[in-house]
Parts: structure tokens; C-alpha cells; sequence
């Protein structure tokens, strides 16, 4: 199961999030939808650790999200920015690749190549 409970982010001094909770079941399917400005990216953002919230919860399972370092958070999720733009070039197969990084230490094995 999948539960956020009273998030709230605050920046600037706006509420930008204000008590959110939700929960989705397992073999369940959620969508956000919103008007802009409504929070969607916000509420995504804070979940996968690029925001900063100021209240409330995220739990995958029993696994806190909030709290997880990033090499612990970098294998429960991925995030790819809406205006994601790279600098260099990479291959499609270079990028998922990079989706793998959580798993090996210094370069990606026979495995990591053949699951890409």
C-alpha cells in the first residue's frame, strides 16, 4: 500500500501542500490531475525527496520514504522531470541504464546490460 498522510510543504510562505493524505491499495490505479499551480509536481517532487516538506508521511509499505538517504531512496523510485533537458547526449538505452544505478558499484554487470 502506498499512503501519504497530512503532507504539508510550505515555501516562501505560501502552503503549497496543505494536509494531503491519500492511500492507494495494492492493484489499485491513481491518477492526479489539477489545474496548474494545483500542486501535482509538488506533491510528486516532495515524495521522491526533491522537495522539502514541513509535515506528514510517505509510506511504501512500511518503508518511510521521507526518511530514506538518497542511495536507499534512489531504489524504491525514479523521477524524470517534466522539462528534463540533458546537456549531453544519451542514448535511450544509456538513460534506462542510468535507472540502474542503485544496483552496481563501479559499472553496470552482464546483468543490469541484458534487464536495460
Amino acid at each position: 500500500m502506498f499512503r501519504i498522510n497530512n503532507l504539508t510543504v510550505t515555501a516562501k510562505g505560501y502552503k503549497l501542500l496543505d494536509g494531503i493524505s491519500f492511500r492507494i491499495m495494492p492493484g489499485q490505479f491513481a491518477c492526479i490531475i489539477g489545474q496548474n499551480g494545483a500542486g501535482k509536481s509538488t506533491l510528486l517532487k516532495a515524495v521522491c525527496g526533491n522537495q522539502k516538506t514541513d509535515s506528514g508521511t510517505a509510506h511504501l509499505g512500511k518503508v518511510d520514504l521521507l526518511s530514506l538517504p538518497p542511495e536507499e531512496s534512489a531504489a524504491f523510485r525514479a523521477c524524470l522531470s517534466q522539462s528534463f533537458e540533458p546537456r549531453l547526449e544519451f542514448s535511450v538505452r544509456e538513460l534506462i541504464l542510468m535507472g540502474r544505478y542503485p544496483y552496481f558499484k563501479k559499472s553496470p554487470s552482464t546483468e543490469d546490460q541484458q534487464l536495460v
